[in-house]
């Protein structure tokens, strides 16, 4: 629990305040403080999205309401940045496209039911969808990793993981396969 404490309270020093910044956490830390850090994409692995589902699961595991309150507040404004310039969600994978938006955001309905997550489930699906748009895509899909278009069939940044969350949220799934994702 110590350890757990820790980490989780050296990632709450590094939040900043979001009417300024449009972002909660940024995507890495600088060694020098005065830097400036750009806006955090929204992601599963990293940034206000990643951060705010491990402060939820955190807070659920040890019983802190504290925790879990802070990452519903932040998981909560999350889904709100749904333009480009606000997510930068450029493909569809789990790690860091809509489609695993769409995961996260399915998670959240699952366990509050609140309409936020679910109309963002409904936004990041529709924008998944509209990622199928390459001729040469595998049914139309393309991975953007290092600055570079490419066919992926893996589960986490391929159309393995699009496939399946389109099929849980077209089947109303329970979604318990998202354990390996750390988000349950």
């Amino acid at each position: 629990m110590e350890l757990l404490s820790g980490a989780v309270n050296y990632v709450l020093s590094q939040q900043k305040d979001f009417k300024q910044f449009g972002y909660n956490f940024p995507n890495f830390i600088p060694i020098d403080p005065s830097e400036l850090v750009s806006k955090s994409r929204l992601a599963w692995c990293y940034g206000d999205l990643g951060i705010g589902m491990a402060l939820w699961q955190a807070g659920k595991s040890t019983n802190n309401s504290d925790w879990k309150e802070k990452g519903f507040e932040i998981l909560l404004q999350t889904t709100q940045r749904q333009q480009y310039e606000d997510s930068f969600v450029r493909d569809a994978g789990i790690c860091h496209g809509s489609a695993g938006l769409a995961m996260i955001f399915h998670r959240m309905y699952l366990e509050t039911g609140r309409n936020e997550f679910h109309d963002a489930i409904d936004h990041w699906l529709y924008k998944s969808l509209q990622k199928a748009s390459f001729e040469d895509g595998l049914v139309g899909y393309k991975t953007f990793i290092k600055e570079e278009w490419i066919c992926d069939y893996s589960l986490l940044n391929g159309i393995s993981g699009i496939g399946l969350v389109l099929l849980t949220c077209l089947e109303d799934d329970k979604q318990i396969y998202d354990e390996m994702f750390l988000l349950s």
